[in-house]
Formats: C-alpha cells, sequence, structure tokens
C-alpha cells in the first residue's frame, strides 16, 4: 500500500517537499549510470557478434567504447541509429540493444 504525504512532508523529514540540489544531482548521475551501463552492454554486445555484419558491429563498438571512456556522446546517438537500421533485418535482437541503448541515451538527456 503506498503511503500518502501531505503537503510539506518530505522523506528526510525536513518538511520541505522541494526537490534539493543534491536531490537534482544524485537523479541526473543515476540517469548517467543507467546510460553507461546501456552503452556497456552493447558494447559487450557488439564484440560479441559473429554474424555477417561482424565487421560493421566491431567499428560500432570501438565508437561507442570511446564515447563511454571520454564522456563525449555527440553524433554517437545518430550513428545508433543508422546501424539499428543496417541490423534490424538479420539482426533483430542487435538492433533491439541498439535501441535501447538510444533510449537511454535520450532519457539521460546525453
Amino acid at each position: 500500500m503506498r503511503s500518502v504525504r501531505s503537503p510539506g512532508d518530505s522523506s528526510d523529514g525536513s518538511g520541505s517537499s522541494n526537490p534539493t540540489e543534491a536531490d537534482a544531482s544524485r537523479i541526473v548521475e543515476d540517469m548517467e549510470d543507467d546510460a553507461r551501463e546501456g552503452l556497456e552492454e552493447l558494447a559487450d554486445q557488439l564484440d560479441a557478434h559473429t554474424g555477417d555484419k561482424k565487421e560493421a558491429a566491431a567499428e560500432l563498438s570501438g565508437h561507442v567504447r570511446g564515447a563511454i571512456e571520454s564522456g563525449e556522446h555527440e553524433g554517437l546517438r545518430e550513428r545508433l541509429m543508422e546501424n539499428a537500421v543496417d541490423f534490424e533485418i538479420g539482426h533483430p535482437e542487435l538492433a533491439a540493444v541498439i535501441e535501447r541503448a538510444m533510449a537511454l541515451l535520450s532519457g539521460g538527456g546525453l
């Protein structure tokens, strides 16, 4: 059963229901962690790919790992989108992982 908080209640007992800067920072960090984990999962799956698009998967994995290491995600979402389309027909499971990573990037504002 969900508890209902009255106005002015907060989870920390301070009486303030407004999120603090620390709360906002923690939310952003959690979103970034989720995006990083999704990208790492994607890179691992791309590295494990042995199908007919092995070279394309390896190249994309390099871009993904570079983005993880540098923290620079400029253009990564677009590159993922292009590759998701390429993998969609022959490798739908890999395309689905790419699409989840794109969603995480979008959701995290990255």
